[in-house]
């Protein structure tokens, strides 16, 4: 399914104009980019199709007015919650990586047999 196979003027119809269509579209594939699950197979097919696909199905629509602030403010927590776990793991996988002895000498080569790895400046 692409492009050449929708008829706009039925999209139109369906959102209750073309702006809104483009815009609901545009939205959910924001989402959809963002991690959001889809609601129809992907199978690897663009983020764009897959919004087109839920949009003819019914299964999106676009919120207005009292019903979209509500929403909106509901998906800020969920987002902000999402971010603080990514960031969490990002500072986790960190410390972890910061906690490994270092292999060898300078740059990471490999130290000769015997020899301590230099922690300052070399003595002259």
């Amino acid at each position: 399914m692409g492009f050449e196979n929708l008829v706009i003027d039925d999209l139109a119809a369906k959102a209750g104009g073309r702006l809104k269509a483009v815009s609901l579209i545009q939205k959910r594939v924001r989402e959809l980019e963002r991690g959001w699950p889809a609601l129809v197979p992907v199978e690897g097919r663009p983020f764009i199709q897959v919004a087109l696909a839920e949009f003819q199905k019914d299964l999106i629509n676009l919120a207005v007015g009292a019903d979209a602030d509500k929403l909106r403010s509901s998906r800020v927590v969920e987002e902000r919650e999402r971010a603080r776990q990514i960031e969490a793991a990002r500072r986790a996988e960190a410390e972890a990586a910061s906690a490994r002895p270092a292999s060898g000498g300078l740059f990471g080569a490999p130290l000769p047999t015997g020899a301590a790895p230099q922690t300052g400046p070399a003595a002259k």
